[in-house]
């Protein structure tokens, strides 16, 4: 499922959603609890009194995009310049060759056009590969990256058209044109997508629950992992909201980033799997 934000009352729905699930978990609880202290008094084991639909619900939602980072990853191409053997380098490391990377001079020609673009120049870094095999993003590969903000993440994909002939135009060639997104709105994507794992879930027990011809009842338990975005790196802080650590524009320097896809539309998106258990009930 993938559903877009609606409104900010999706953050008041979710904590209901959340708060109304609770009390249903900890009022099931309580009855097992009762009915297994009641076993161990009798001298037994009870066995469990309410067995239960265990799916796991899938949820993604998105927003329009309102920052971006583009990451170029170039190399010259077959042209230029000379690649260096073995007895002329030091090294030899890869196939006895040295493999050159581009450097600011070969690089400004794809800068201009990213300036030329409208991306401001002090918000456009850069970085220049190594010619051994210990290079960030391999051997040869120099790095651009650029801060978008709304408009220019909208038209993307005339810059990245634009930057491609430029490279060509100096003998360079991309190895990838990468790109992150992100949203203020981050908060109210992460409950939509929470909202639709749910929805997910609840329809997939449903279903299991016709084809066995039995009820779904309350929901007795969850096990959820933090929202996932390639557009965001690995909350190490425990936010949990899948908001808690966007790319920076010097990360454009140092991580991969998704392949930039033309003609998709400029999103940040959080997707959640959450596991959910929910009673057999009883026959009416």
């Amino acid at each position: 499922m993938d559903q877009e934000i609606a409104a900010p009352r999706l953050s008041r729905r979710y904590l209901a959603a959340v708060a109304g699930s609770t009390a249903l978990a900890l009022a099931g609880w309580e009855r097992v609890s009762a009915r297994q202290q009641a076993g161990d008094a009798a001298g037994q084991v009870a066995a469990d009194p309410m067995p239960g639909i265990t799916v796991t619900g899938s949820g993604r939602a998105s927003a329009p995009a309102d920052r971006g980072i583009l990451q170029l990853l170039v190399r010259y191409g077959p042209a230029s310049p000379a690649i260096k053997s073995s007895s002329e380098s030091a090294s030899g490391y890869y196939g006895g060759s040295d493999i050159p990377a581009p450097d600011d001079d070969a690089l400004s020609n794809v800068v201009n056009s990213l300036v030329d673009n409208g991306i401001d120049r002090e918000r456009i870094l850069t970085v220049i590969g190594s010619s051994t095999m210990y290079g960030l993003f391999g051997p040869g590969v120099s790095v651009i990256a650029a801060e978008l903000d709304a408009e220019l993440a909208a038209g993307l994909e005339d810059i990245v058209e634009t930057a491609v002939e430029a490279a060509k135009a100096t003998d360079l060639s991309f190895d990838q044109a990468g790109v992150v997104f992100s949203a203020e709105s981050c908060q109210d994507v992460s409950d939509a997508a929470y909202l639709d794992a749910i929805e997910d879930g609840r329809a997939q027990a449903d279903a299991i629950a016709l084809a066995l011809g039995v009820q779904v009842g309350e929901l007795i338990g969850v096990t959820a992992n933090a929202p996932w975005s390639s557009y965001t790196r690995y909350d190490g802080g425990g936010v949990g909201n899948g908001c808690g650590a966007p790319f920076e524009l010097e990360d454009g320097l140092t991580s991969y980033f998704p392949s930039f896809n033309p003609g998709a539309e400029p999103e940040f998106s959080l997707t959640v799997s959450l596991v959910l258990t929910f009673v057999i009930a009883e026959e009416e």
